[in-house]
């Protein structure tokens, strides 16, 4: 009886636990489906495909990759045979879906459009399909930079269909050297300076403008030959004996003068002796202008003369120009206005607002960022489809991280996003600025804040955020 009644026993006990354990094991289960209902909020990363090129252009759109890559196939092959105008709807199809795909989609309508403007009789329709090969050209650019070469592509197209489009064809070539720099084309240089002599012909340039814009073609050649490139001989050949004889009729004189120092023998005694004397003075400028004798105390002094006697914008600039490399930049600032109020083309005086910018944003010991940018902005309303004034508002913005923020953290990247919307309409509005522009892009996306740091803000991408600051406004909020 005892054993039976231990055996009872132990049989109780084991259900009693069994029962606690199974009660326990349901709360834990319980407790656990529970949590599942309720998740902890976290941020997960979803790499979505890429469908966009490093220019951020659309490589496939939206009918997808197959659709795309089809299309492409297609239009090659007709163009291959020159069929162009089996071509191109299929052609249309990439540009328009897919101008992120290749760079050769463009360079394969430039041709296209070529035959179709050759054969075009009817001069409406000829412009309409001219402006189109001017649209596949800044299309390019955005997409696929060479802005600066495509620039000078385009004053040629202009200098082929439209010579009389003067103004563009001066435009173009001009974006194209001094966007383009040591990497400009000899041929392009060559054009540039042909047209420079138009203008100065034309009473649109004067000679000290013709002077600053042969010397940015003469270091541009210097380079290259410098470098082993031949090609710019040809190119120096030209210019050189052209700019001089101009220069020796422009100021004609009957002293042979081969430098600075026998420009300051000869007239500078001269100008000692008489500061009154205008025809002096003059030969006097010029001559240390043409042997680049800006280092020479005199030349201020002569400069400052010539101003008071006969003030002119070109001259008050270049007074500025002196003043700011002797970092005297309240009278830098004061001349350039001068030159600004004398100048009275909306071009020439959106270049003088530029170089007012620039140096109050990063020569002055203080960095003047909102006043800077109110001289950009005026820059940017004289020249609307001018790139360089948002170019330089986007380096200001992207320059306020320790302004702005602790230099470090959201606060302090959230400026990049109104710096982005800059650099993107400099590149939307002037296409020959695309490649400096993207430089920028480029340079600051990696500090851009993180899809993370928006998540836990609980800011939705692509929302609109306000920035504060001096910058002030509104952006939208991105993350990479």
């Amino acid at each position: 009886m005892k054993n039976i009644n231990q055996s009872i026993l132990l049989v109780s006990t084991l259900i009693f636990f069994s029962f606690v354990l199974g009660g326990c094991s349901s709360q834990k289960k319980a407790t656990t489906e529970t949590k599942k209902e309720t998740p902890t909020e976290e941020y997960v990363e979803e790499d979505a495909p890429k469908t966009t090129n490093d220019r951020d252009c659309e490589m496939y759109g939206e009918k997808g990759k197959k659709t795309a890559l089809t299309a492409l196939t297609l239009y090659r092959e007709d163009f291959k045979a020159k069929l162009y105008d089996a071509a191109l709807p299929n052609w249309e199809y990439v540009y328009t879906n897919a101008p992120g795909l290749r760079e050769q989609t463009f360079k394969d309508g430039d041709v296209m459009l070529k035959d179709l403007i050759d054969k075009e009789t009817d001069p409406a329709k000829k412009k309409e399909l001219f402006d189109r090969m001017m649209e596949i050209s800044d299309q390019r650019a955005i997409c696929w930079g060479k802005s600066a070469f495509l620039s000078g592509k385009k004053a040629y197209s202009y200098y082929k269909y439209y010579p009389e489009e003067e103004d563009k064809i001066f435009d173009f070539a001009e974006k194209s050297v001094l966007n383009g720099g040591n990497e400009t084309p000899a041929s392009q240089l060559k054009l540039y300076f042909r047209y420079v002599l138009k203008r100065l012909k034309d009473q649109k340039l004067n000679k000290d403008e013709l002077s600053e814009a042969y010397n940015n073609i003469k270091t541009i050649i210097d380079h290259n030959l410098e470098s082993g490139n031949s090609e710019y001989q040809d190119a120096l050949d030209e210019i050189q004996p052209t700019y001089e004889n101009l220069i020796d009729v422009l100021n004609p004189t009957t002293v042979s003068i081969k430098s600075c120092a026998e420009a300051k023998d000869y007239y500078g005694t001269k100008f000692n002796e008489n500061q009154e004397d205008l025809t002096n003075i003059k030969k006097l400028y010029s001559a240390f202008l043409n042997f680049k004798c800006y280092d020479d105390p005199m030349f201020l002094q002569v400069t400052d003369k010539y101003n008071q006697l006969e003030p002119k914008a070109s001259r008050l600039k270049t007074q500025g120009n002196i003043y700011r490399k002797q970092k005297d930049y309240a009278k830098a600032l004061e001349f350039y206005q001068k030159a600004f109020d004398v100048e009275s083309d909306n071009f020439k005086k959106a270049k003088i607002k530029m170089l007012m910018a620039t140096m109050t944003a990063y020569d002055l010991p203080g960095k003047d960022f909102p006043t800077a940018r109110k001289h950009a902005l005026e820059a940017a309303s004289l020249n609307p489809n001018w790139g360089k004034p948002y170019i330089l508002i986007g380096r200001m913005y992207a320059g306020s991280g320790k302004l702005c923020g602790p230099g470090t953290g959201f606060e302090s990247q959230k400026v990049l996003w109104p710096a982005m919307d800059m650099w993107n309409k400099a590149k939307r509005i002037d296409p020959s600025s695309a490649d400096e522009a993207q430089k920028y892009i480029n340079q600051y996306y990696q500090y851009m804040p993180e899809k993370k740091d928006l998540f836990v803000r609980s800011i939705t991408p692509g929302s609109s955020y306000s920035i504060g600051c001096w910058i002030g406004g509104t952006s939208i909020a991105r993350g990479k």
